[in-house]
């Protein structure tokens, strides 16, 4: 895909991203995941509090970026037991938004729960 690898006009030859592998650049290395084009090295590095460095997608889960308006600085996590949800244990770090699952399970009390 256009963005995951870097192709020779001359040769033809592909080669891809630092964190990308595969004949069509279409895999995430071991240790890394969220296989991007606009990810200056394809996919990103797992962060597991050190924990382990092993780390996937579910499947049949989708990617979807998000962009908040001014007026709204953070997402509320909801689960089906709790539609009001919570802010507690999500934090801004431009540009993600980001989920403390320990900090929200005390406020929603049941999982699954959902960005919203």
């Amino acid at each position: 895909e256009r963005g995951l690898c870097n192709c020779a006009a001359e040769t033809g030859s592909c080669s891809c991203k630092e964190n990308v592998l595969g004949l069509h650049c279409s895999e995430c290395q071991a240790g890394t995941y969220a296989l991007r084009a606009d990810d200056p090295l394809g996919c990103t590095p797992c962060f597991c509090f050190g924990l382990s460095q092993v780390c996937s997608e579910l499947e049949g889960y989708v990617r979807t970026p998000v962009t908040l308006g001014s007026g709204q600085p953070l997402l509320r996590v909801v689960s089906q037991s709790n539609l009001r949800g919570t802010t507690e244990g999500v934090y801004y770090q431009a540009p993600d938004v980001l989920l403390d699952a320990v900090t929200v399970r005390q406020h929603v009390h049941a999982e699954p729960f959902y960005w919203r």
